[in-house]
């Protein structure tokens, strides 16, 4: 990886990818100016504007917001990173904060829009975010879940219904994990709908 970004260090120059999640550690020397203004920040759990992770390491889903931010600026080191907290420490959360956040993120001109989260059911109310930002032009990138099986969760079971094409492609992607061999990772959800849609 390093050897990589040596070669483009300036990948995601430019680009604001909101990352919906259990919020950040935003003191992590990671993170030190690679965040957006302050006031592109918001925790809609809290209902302030400070995205702070709170709860304690290895308890739930401590961490797990930082963790992704972490693999966001691992992949596109130049990008700057909009912590959105939407889950509470233990990885609940409420749909309508969920919709809200997407909604924000488009507002503040968030290109990419990560939601490593997902729930067995699908939300009218997240799904006509989903749809929204999609026409504004980001790219909405959803994971399948964490249990193993063919059940993928929502937002990313649906990402194959949003047919809202942009003149750059189609703009949601639903995706799993994989592991240091590139074999699927022993708890990721998978399917025939993960990665059914490309961006360009």
């Amino acid at each position: 990886m390093d050897a990589a970004h040596n070669v483009a260090t300036n990948l995601g120059q430019g680009v604001k990818v909101a990352v919906i999640d259990t919020g950040l550690d935003v003191q992590h020397p990671m993170f030190q100016g690679a965040l957006v203004p302050a006031s592109d920040m918001w925790d809609f759990v809290g209902n302030d504007a400070d995205p702070q992770e709170e709860g304690v390491l290895g308890t739930g889903g401590f961490g797990h917001g930082t963790a992704v931010a972490g693999i966001v600026l691992q992949v596109a080191p130049a990008a700057k990173i909009m912590p959105l907290r939407v889950l509470g420490p233990d990885g609940s959360g409420d749909v309508t904060h969920l919709a809200a956040a997407i909604d924000w993120a488009v507002a503040k001109g968030a290109r990419v829009i990560n939601l490593s989260l997902g729930s067995d059911d699908m939300s009218p109310a997240v799904e006509a975010s989903l749809q929204a930002a999609t026409a504004q032009g980001a790219l909405v990138v959803s994971s399948s879940g964490n249990a193993n099986t063919t059940n993928i969760s929502y937002p990313a079971s649906h990402a194959h219904l949003d047919n809202t094409p942009t003149g750059s492609g189609w703009r949601r992607l639903s995706v799993t994990s994989i592991d240091a061999t590139f074999n699927k990772s022993a708890f990721a959800n998978y399917g025939k709908r993960l990665g059914n849609r490309r961006a360009r």
